[in-house]
């Protein structure tokens, strides 16, 4: 599983929780960018989507999971 932000409440995929982590692993989570303190914070809504999708991160971080260790 990898993880995806979005700054709407619905994402493009179901939220998974990985199948490797406790319960303790959230569905979803809140996050901020925080613009280096120079405006106001961006709130994303981040959840776990599949591998097999991730190529659809944002800004192109899809293309870095070839770098990962299985």
């Amino acid at each position: 599983m990898s993880r995806g932000c979005s700054a709407t409440a619905t994402p493009a995929t179901p939220s998974r929780r990985p199948a490797n982590h406790g319960s303790s692993t959230p569905e979803r989570w809140p996050s901020q960018e925080d613009h280096d303190g120079e405006q106001e914070p961006t709130r994303f809504e981040c959840f776990w989507i599949p591998l097999e999708t991730a190529h659809v991160l944002q800004s192109g971080q899809g293309a870095l999971l070839g770098l990962l260790d299985a």
